[in-house]
C-alpha cells in the first residue's frame, strides 16, 4: 500500500487544484456580463437592481430580447455590433427604453439616431452639465469612451464639445459612449452607481442583452477559440500534474550495478530453465548454436588452437585426433540448424561423443 501512497496523494492535490482553478474562473466572464465579479464585470450591479424588485433578464439573442421586453421594460443592449443589422432599429421602436452601450456610426445609421461618432476618450470624473434629469441627479461620473455630436435630444458629459451621453426622445433611447459606470470597479466611484441604477432600475424589467459573436460562421476563428477559458485553464492543470508525476514516478537510468543474485540456483536447473525457454520459442537454431559454440571452445582449448582462428584450422586440427574425417568434423561444429526437436537432441549427442573423443587420454 505504501508504494501506491505518493501517486493517490498526488492525483488528490491536482484534483484539488483543478477544482480551485474551476471555482476561481467561474465567476468570470466578458466585460459588462451581469454574471462576472471581475473588475469589468457587472454583477454588483445586477445584484443591487435585484434588491430593488427589477427583473434581470439575460439573453444573447436580439429575438429572444424583443419578445422579453415590453412598454414596461428596459433593454440594456451590450456590444451593438454583434446585433444582426437593423436590430437595434427593432428594439428601439418596441416601445421598450432603450440604452445602448458605445454604438459606432454604422450603427447609429442602421437605428436611425440623429448622432454622429466624433472621438474616443478614456473614462474619467465628469460633470453632467446638461438638463436631462437622470444625469443631473446622479451628478459626477466617470464617464469616457466613444463621444457624439448630437443633431437632435440632450448631451451630457462632454469632452471637447462632444457629448458621452446622449438621451434621445425625453429619455426612452439613451447612447453611452463607454459602459464604465456599470462595472464593478467603478460602481462605488463617484455618482456611477446613482447614474447606473437611475438608467437601469426604472422599469419593472431589465432585459441585459449580450449578443455574442459566431467566429466559426464567419469563417475567422478556429474551433480553439470557442473553448471557454475555464476549460483551458482546467486542462493547462492537469497537463502540468501529470507531466509532474511523470517526472516523480518515472524510472531513472543510471550506470550498471551488479548486484548478487538474491538466491542460488543450481547449474541443473539453470540449465534445464534455460532450455525450457528455447523450447517454448521453438528456438532450435539459437540452441543448436549454444551447443556448437561451447563444445568449439572446449575443444580449442583442448587442442591449444589460437582464439583467433579461422574455422578449418580448428576442423583440421580436430579431425587430427579422431577417426572423423574434415567433413563430418565441420558439418557438426558449423553446420545446418536442426529441422525439429529429434535432429537436435542427435546434435546434442553426437557434440558430447565428439568431446570425448578429442579429449579421451
Amino acid at each position: 500500500m505504501r508504494r501506491y501512497l505518493f501517486p493517490i496523494l498526488a492525483v488528490l492535490l491536482l484534483v484539488l487544484v483543478t477544482v480551485g482553478l474551476l471555482l476561481t474562473q467561474l465567476g468570470r466572464g466578458g466585460a459588462l456580463d451581469p454574471r462576472s465579479v471581475s473588475p469589468d464585470g457587472a454583477k454588483a450591479l445586477a445584484q443591487l437592481l435585484r434588491d430593488r424588485h427589477v427583473d434581470v433578464r439575460i439573453t444573447t439573442d436580439g429575438s429572444e430580447a424583443q419578445d422579453l421586453a415590453g412598454s414596461d421594460s428596459t433593454v440594456l443592449v451590450i456590444n451593438p455590433e454583434l446585433l444582426p443589422r437593423l436590430a437595434l432599429q427593432s428594439l428601439i421602436t418596441s416601445g421598450s427604453r432603450v440604452v445602448v452601450v458605445a454604438p459606432d456610426q454604422s450603427q447609429l445609421d442602421d437605428a436611425d439616431l440623429p448622432m454622429d461618432v466624433d472621438d474616443s476618450v478614456e473614462p474619467a470624473k465628469r460633470e453632467p452639465a446638461c438638463t436631462d434629469a437622470i444625469a443631473t441627479r446622479a451628478g459626477v461620473a466617470v464617464t469616457g469612451g466613444l463621444t457624439y455630436k448630437i443633431r437632435e435630444g440632450v448631451g451630457c458629459y462632454a469632452s471637447s464639445g462632444s457629448a458621452s451621453y446622449v438621451s434621445l426622445d425625453g429619455g426612452r433611447v439613451v447612447v453611452l459612449g463607454d459602459g464604465a459606470p456599470f462595472t464593478n470597479d467603478k460602481l462605488d466611484q463617484q455618482g456611477d452607481a446613482a447614474l447606473a441604477l437611475l438608467l437601469l432600475g426604472q422599469s419593472d424589467r431589465l432585459v441585459w442583452l449580450m449578443p455574442e459573436a459566431l467566429p466559426l460562421a464567419e469563417g475567422g476563428s478556429s474551433f480553439y477559440s470557442l473553448i471557454p477559458h475555464q476549460v483551458k485553464v482546467a486542462v493547462l492543470a492537469l497537463l502540468i500534474g501529470l507531466a509532474v508525476l511523470a517526472v516523480v514516478r518515472g524510472r531513472r537510468l543510471g550506470r550498471v550495478v551488479p548486484e548478487d543474485l538474491p538466491v542460488v540456483v543450481r547449474s541443473a536447473e539453470a540449465v534445464e530453465g534455460t532450455a525450457r525457454l528455447y523450447r517454448a520459442a521453438r528456438a532450435r537454431n539459437s540452441a543448436a548454436e549454444a551447443l556448437r559454440s561451447s563444445v568449439r571452445e572446449r575443444l580449442r582449448r583442448a587442442l591449444s588452437v589460437p582464439a583467433e582462428h579461422r574455422p578449418e584450422a580448428l576442423v583440421d586440427a580436430v579431425a587430427a585426433h579422431t577417426p572423423r574425417d574434415p567433413g563430418q568434423v565441420a558439418g557438426l561444429l558449423y553446420g545446418l540448424a536442426p529441422s525439429d526437436d529429434a535432429e537436435l537432441v542427435a546434435l546434442a549427442d553426437a557434440l558430447d561423443t565428439l568431446d570425448l573423443e578429442v579429449r579421451r587420454p
